[in-house]
């Protein structure tokens, strides 16, 4: 069966078809490090895992690069907030994410550019949008000119007015929907105190809308397979991108859009902003394991929100322990006779399993027929019904499932 999978570029589940097959180049926008990430953070980047891991399941190569914003006005204000470094700051929250994909057991990406080290290349970039007409300079700043853009909101499907499409974003954050032209370099104000580059376009640093841009261009051939990253990232943050990179190669940057919904809380989106939200270490101190957390992000299609409770994740820890508890078993496991043959079951609930990941990557249900196979195979453990090749092949089909998903280690 083909993996198929929500593409937000067109509005509908397609067949996965590469762009080229000898090797799947795969975007995903990383953290931004102004601050440490949270659960709903984490789920973006544990689906995103889950869709490489089915692709190298079915036999793809995959170059996946992951930027890190360590390169943002946020960043500067929450530094001088906490009244610390500057590069101590995103130091210290790069290597927390870092932990957390480990723990996670996320497949390492091919690279992890920073965008603090690439800002020679955002400056080429904006230096090219400028001669080719599509930026522009406003008092020591840079626009990009949406007026110029063959086709902006092509994303977001958002029908912006003549006026919103009249205006200037000269927030360096986003909001969404606040359409207009969109900034690409910050000119150096007082406020960036020592953070700074001496570029051809003046003393400033980059804005946020110019780092993806720059890095895709710079790892990945365009057009690439597939760009991934939050809901919130669709406008405007992919919206920009798409407009700055069409206007220098004149191609959409990916055939596939691929974006996870919001993690809520109490019906709210968690989020820094709110103070609304749960980190991996907070709940590990509460008693809970990392694979049943990863369970509970991983339970509801990533085409919907998905809202975390304590309670939820108390039933996803008794689930996971059972499966630890029966895996320890039936790996002990020394007598075993031959009286009912358990491959079969084994076979159907295998394939059962993959289909669920080929049909929109549903590990929920995937999930349900992994827990059914391993409670069967305890029953007929305690019974005394398994045969030692039928173990075998259980455990085999245990070891593949945790390959696809990094979700059931034994």
């Amino acid at each position: 069966m083909a993996l198929r999978f929500y593409n937000t570029l067109s509005m509908r589940r397609e067949e996965f078809v590469p762009v080229n097959p000898s090797e799947i180049r795969f975007y995903t926008c990383g953290p931004s490090v102004y601050d440490t990430p949270h659960l709903g953070n984490y789920r973006t980047f544990i689906f995103e895992d889950l869709l490489k891991r089915v692709l190298l399941h079915k036999g793809y190569r995959v170059r996946h690069i992951m930027n890190i914003t360590d390169l943002e006005t946020k960043g500067l204000l929450a530094a001088k907030q906490a009244k610390t470094d500057f590069w101590k700051l995103m130091e210290k929250n790069t290597k927390i994410f870092f932990d957390g994909l480990g723990e996670f057991r996320v497949i390492p990406a091919a690279s992890y550019p920073r965008a603090s080290r690439n800002v020679k290349e955002m400056v080429g970039a904006v230096e090219a949008m400028i001669k080719r007409g599509h930026a522009y300079r406003l008092n020591g700043d840079a626009y990009f000119d949406i007026s110029k853009s063959k086709n902006y909101g092509i994303l977001s499907k958002y029908k912006f007015t003549k006026k919103e499409l009249n205006n200037r974003v000269r927030l360096y954050d986003y909001q969404r929907f606040q359409a207009g032209d969109f900034l690409l370099w910050h000119r150096y104000r007082k406020s960036h105190g020592k953070i700074f580059w001496s570029t051809r376009l003046g003393k400033g640093m980059p804005s946020w809308n110019a780092e993806c841009p720059a890095l895709c261009m710079k790892f990945l051939k365009i057009p690439m397979d597939i760009h991934a990253g939050g809901f919130d990232n669709i406008f405007s943050h992919h919206e920009n991108e798409i407009a700055q990179i069409q206007s220098l190669t004149g191609k959409i940057p990916a055939k596939y859009w691929f974006h996870v919904r919001h993690l809520m809380v109490d019906g709210k989106k968690m989020s820094k902003s709110l103070k609304n939200y749960y980190s991996v270490g907070q709940l590990k101190r509460m008693g809970f394991s990392v694979i049943a957390i990863k369970w509970l992000l991983l339970s509801k299609p990533y085409t919907k929100k998905l809202n975390f409770t304590l309670e939820g994740l108390r039933e996803f820890e008794t689930r996971y322990r059972c499966f630890k508890t029966t895996m320890r078993h039936i790996r002990n496991l020394k007598r075993c006779r031959t009286r009912e043959h358990f491959c079969s079951v084994v076979l159907e609930k295998r394939r059962l399993f993959f289909e669920a990941l080929d049909d929109g990557l549903d590990f929920g249900t995937a999930c349900e027929h992994a827990m059914s196979l391993v409670e069967e195979a305890n029953e007929r453990r305690r019974k005394g019904l398994l045969c030692k090749g039928c173990m075998r092949e259980f455990v085999k089909a245990i070891r593949e499932f945790d390959g696809a998903t990094g979700a059931f280690p034994i």
